[in-house]
């Protein structure tokens, strides 16, 4: 699908409409919450995958999450573990610190929805399937003795 370029940042057309009925049944509040620990956890692919050699070619925002596109050459399954880990821990380091000073710093309604934002995105991520986190960190661990291409079944 065609999208709106910003340097290395794609927005995806069918966001737009996603983003007026968030708005229209409101329910723009979730945007205020869900977006910044969407790209959180993007980021933190992309700063893991940048650590190991890697570099992001594209940043796509989608209606329902992001996409970070990394160019690798010859990846580890260790690295892919790595990488895949990364988002899910920096939503839940991110969790835990709005937590940690939510008594000090924000309003308890704000804290709660920026801790359930970003424990939603994490547990939803470490979920066992491709193209999910937990599925890249499946398919790089059952991949050692059963190969990529029935790890990749077995994970899709």
């Amino acid at each position: 699908m065609k999208g709106l370029r910003i340097g290395r940042l794609k927005i995806n057309l069918l966001l737009i409409p996603a983003v007026i009925v968030l708005v229209l049944l409101g329910q723009g509040e979730i945007l205020l919450c869900y977006v910044p620990a969407v790209l959180l956890h993007e980021w933190a692919h992309v700063l893991a995958a940048t650590a190991l050699g890697m570099t992001m070619t594209e940043l796509e925002l989608l209606p329902f999450g992001c996409a970070a596109r990394l160019q690798c050459f010859a990846m580890s399954r260790a690295k892919e573990i790595i990488v895949a880990a990364a988002g899910p821990a920096a939503n839940m380091l991110c969790a835990c610190a709005v937590f940690a000073v939510n008594r000090y710093a924000m309003p308890i309604a704000i804290a709660d929805k920026l801790i359930a934002a970003n424990l939603a995105l994490a547990s939803i991520n470490l979920l066992p399937a491709l193209p999910l986190d937990g599925g890249r960190i499946a398919r790089a661990a059952f991949a050692g003795w059963m190969g990529y291409p029935r790890a990749t079944r077995l994970t899709a």
